[in-house]
């Protein structure tokens, strides 16, 4: 028995599996064991945002905006990552030395941290294949397929 099938069991009692839920939990990587996901909107409603969506702020301006808010905030010093901060530095790195596109590298940053809290976790899910390369040079073992290929 694993200790992935330890933590997301709902059979599994006993201080050891609560534990290792906890960390889990922590580090925000469990989800609600109350999780069910959401159906597909109809077509009507999927057209109707599509209608909204034409009438509001320009994404690009939205996206701005967050910039100059961000870079504002980190200048005067009011911008706080605190424990984001060495993940974060860690994508930064990954990112150049892998050639990853940000949220890859964020992907990967976040596992190499979840496994420095449980060495076990060796296990990386991701459909890119740079990704994937990237995360096997990290020493960790791609998703198994559900086919099994």
């Amino acid at each position: 028995m694993t200790r992935l099938h330890v933590a997301t069991s709902e059979d599994e009692q006993g201080g050891e599996a609560e534990r290792l839920r906890q960390r889990l939990r922590a580090a925000g990587v469990l989800a609600d064991s109350n999780y069910r996901p959401r159906l597909r909107p109809n077509d009507a409603d999927v057209e109707a945002a599509a209608r909204r969506a034409g009438q509001g702020t320009p994404l690009s301006d939205l996206v701005a905006h967050m910039r100059t808010a961000f870079w504002r905030k980190n200048r005067i010093g009011e911008l706080d990552l605190g424990a984001c901060r060495a993940p974060l530095d860690l994508a930064a790195e990954l990112i150049g030395r892998h050639r990853l596109r940000t949220y890859d590298g964020v992907q990967l940053a976040s596992a190499i941290t979840i496994r420095s809290l449980d060495p076990e976790c060796r296990i990386f899910a991701a459909s890119d294949i740079d990704l994937l390369g990237a995360a096997a040079s990290a020493g960790f073992a791609p998703l198994p397929s559900p086919s099994g290929r």
